[in-house]
């Protein structure tokens, strides 16, 4: 039984491996024919874990450590049971099965991953995953800085690329998007800073984890992704908070003033040299317009040009739909099937011949460009609501987690920040490979602080 049980947890951890490891080089598994075999890959390894279960489960003593392990995550997985259990009921209620199905799979797989992290791999399995991804994670912001060097992306993977990227000269790595592509970079950088901060780290890793954040914020900045920007920002701050809490209080305050101004520096410079990217910023804001005009009709330039955005108008029209159906939402995955009946303003009138303010003439949105707003939208206030308590218990449970594996909790922290704020202004958690790398980024802490890998030896 012994060696059955390791027989099924290495061939899980390979299925577990396949879509969080090679997912972001399949263009994110954006397209179905590329979701579904990954997908499929974590249903099996999800039923070899199953299966081990089953096995260890033949003795009272196997019985007692299983409940033990289960016990100390139990709140956290009977919150994710509500929200899954309406997704699920929504899902099956859909107008458009498919599109509900994808939408509903894009919540539960990075679930099953981190269910399988947390509870099926023992210490040198997580060790092997952790390092995997780095590795990873490395080579994605090679491909992608070398690529945008080389063809001034051009070209992603084998396929070329978007033609308003390529003349926007953005960097995409193996994304179709760049945004995608500062998105999974993002996360890099938090996974080096929790090292990079980590007073235990070796300073072999330090170095590597140095390195690697300099080719992950390089990546950011060729892919020009303003979220991405802000979010670097936001997590160098979120940071500040958390990344010096194994020093005292005095030295940590010191650290956090030189850190502040090595940042207020080094962003000086960038302005300086980065102005193409900069440049970026001013016209969403629309600077160049309003930054002679006096301060009332500054803010109303700036409020009127922000209004003509695509994200705007994607915001206005996701929060039209919810108010059709404010309480449990329009539909998992109706957002691009129903967009063109709330794409214009509500204030055209077609008795009196009078056009909305903001007509939709020939624009599409398949997504919101905001993972928060399409929730609300899609699911309603009451999946909201239910989706809140475990996103609040998990950011706990990492908090917890710097007791015992320091940089490990505080690289999943940042990155939980780095996606919630990212995810208010685009869509990165509805590319699955990104989702898929993020949990395995959460799950990876949690499973070593709850030191569950004694009970699978």
């Amino acid at each position: 039984m012994v060696f059955l049980g390791r027989i099924l947890m290495a061939a899980g951890f390979v299925c577990l491996c396949i879509p969080i490891l090679i997912g972001p080089w399949l263009f994110g598994a954006w397209e179905m024919w590329w979701f579904w075999p990954l997908m499929t890959s974590i249903f099996l390894a999800t039923a070899f874990f199953a299966a081990r279960l089953l096995i260890h489960g033949r003795t009272r003593d196997e019985h007692h450590r299983l409940y033990r392990r289960l016990g100390r995550a139990a709140y956290f997985l009977i919150s994710c049971a509500p929200f899954l259990a309406y997704a699920l009921v929504r899902t099956l209620t859909a107008e458009v099965f498919m599109d509900a199905e994808r939408t509903f799979l894009l919540f539960l797989g990075p679930f099953l991953i981190g269910v399988h992290i947390v509870f099926g791999l023992n210490r040198p399995l997580l060790k092997a995953l952790y390092v995997l991804l780095l590795a990873d994670l490395a080579l994605l912001g090679l491909y992608g800085v070398i690529n945008h060097i080389v063809t001034k992306s051009r070209w992603v993977l084998w396929l070329p690329g978007y033609p308003q990227y390529v003349n926007e000269v953005r960097a995409t790595g193996s994304y179709f998007c760049p945004d995608h592509f500062s998105g999974i970079m993002e996360l890099t950088v938090c996974v080096c800073l929790g090292l990079i901060l980590d007073r235990r780290t070796k300073w072999f890793w330090k170095a590597a984890a140095g390195a690697l954040s300099v080719l992950a914020l390089a990546g950011v900045v060729m892919s020009k992704s303003r979220g991405g920007g802000l979010t670097v920002l936001v997590v160098a701050a979120a940071a500040l908070v958390w990344g010096f809490r194994q020093w005292n209080t005095k030295q940590r305050w010191l650290f956090r003033g030189i850190s502040v101004l090595g940042a207020i520096g080094a962003l000086c410079l960038f302005c300086f040299f980065g102005r193409a990217y900069v440049e970026r910023f001013g016209r969403w804001f629309a600077w160049d317009r309003a930054r002679d005009k006096p301060v009332r009709e500054m803010i109303s330039t700036v409020n009127k040009s922000f209004q003509r955005t695509a994200r705007s108008r994607m915001f206005g029209g996701a929060v039209r739909a919810w108010h059709s159906s404010p309480v449990f939402g329009i539909g998992p995955g109706m957002h691009q099937n129903l967009w063109p009946h709330f794409a214009a303003t509500a204030d055209g009138n077609r008795e009196t011949g009078r056009w909305p303010s903001q007509p939709n003439l020939g624009f599409w949105s398949d997504f919101v460009h905001n993972d928060w707003l399409q929730l609300l939208e899609e699911f309603g206030l009451l999946g909201f609501v239910l989706f809140l308590p475990p996103v609040f218990i998990l950011f706990h449970m990492l908090l917890k987690a710097r007791a015992t594996h320091y940089h490990l909790a505080l690289g999943g922290i940042l990155a939980f920040v780095c996606m919630a704020f990212h995810s208010l202004g685009d869509f990165n958690l509805q590319m699955p490979a990104t989702g898929w790398i993020f949990a395995a980024m959460l799950s990876i802490p949690v499973a070593r602080s709850l030191a569950l890998y004694r009970d699978l030896q």
